[in-house]
């Protein structure tokens, strides 16, 4: 999560800078808050006896998905501003 933070952190104006971060631990904490109620259900759900489909690795397997759906609009946002974002200097 930090190179997220920074790379979101230098995308963002300085008077911008305290809803960003604000933001950002708000959606944190809101993760960790469902996360784990939507991931022990889907594990409880695809690993008991009389499971539709037993599947222990579902939970991990709609982490992997949600990560990837997270990830299309933060590549959206670098492509919208990747004129913004900082040349790495070898």
């Amino acid at each position: 999560m930090p190179a997220a933070n920074g790379l979101m952190s230098s995308l963002t104006p300085p008077d911008a800078q305290g809803e960003l971060q604000g933001a950002a631990s708000s959606l944190n904490a809101l993760g960790m808050i469902i996360g784990p109620l939507i991931m022990s259900g889907t594990l409880f759900t695809f690993s008991r006896q009389d499971a539709p489909v037993p599947f222990a690795g579902a939970a991990f397997l709609l982490a992997a998905l949600l990560t990837a759906l997270a990830f299309l609009p933060f590549l959206r946002g670098v492509a919208a501003n990747r004129s913004a974002l900082p040349t790495a200097v070898p």
